[in-house]
């Protein structure tokens, strides 16, 4: 039975270990590569970090750094951009981290629905 403990012991040290090193740094699925951000008007993007870590993001060249909270959500807000046909970069660092979403343009952004 004791042997039975030690295993039971060892696997769940195994898995705590695993999840620890698996990365904090992460961005809901609606941020990705080829979106398009609306021209002209504040964009938030939004996501998870470490408790209380320090996000910098980039895009057009412009940096913006903001704090994760202590459940490590955390929120940036650009500033209106103007339309833009070339497709940039999005980088999102914390730590030793980093997202990049790739082929960001910024234009219109309609939404369409209906019935046939």
């Amino acid at each position: 039975m004791s042997s039975l403990v030690r295993i039971c012991v060892c696997v769940a040290t195994a898995i705590s270990a695993t999840l620890a090193m698996a990365g904090d740094l992460r961005t809901p699925s609606i941020i990705s590569d080829h979106m398009v951000l609306q021209q002209g008007a504040p964009t938030s993007l939004w996501g998870w970090a470490a408790p209380n870590a320090n996000v910098e993001l980039r895009f057009a060249d412009q940096p913006l750094s903001v704090q994760a909270n202590a459940n490590g959500e955390w929120r940036a807000t650009l500033p209106p951009l103007p339309m833009n046909a070339t497709p940039e970069t999005l980088t999102i660092t914390s730590g030793d981290e980093q997202i990049v979403v790739n082929d960001v343009l910024v234009g219109e952004v309609w939404l369409c629905s209906g019935q046939s």
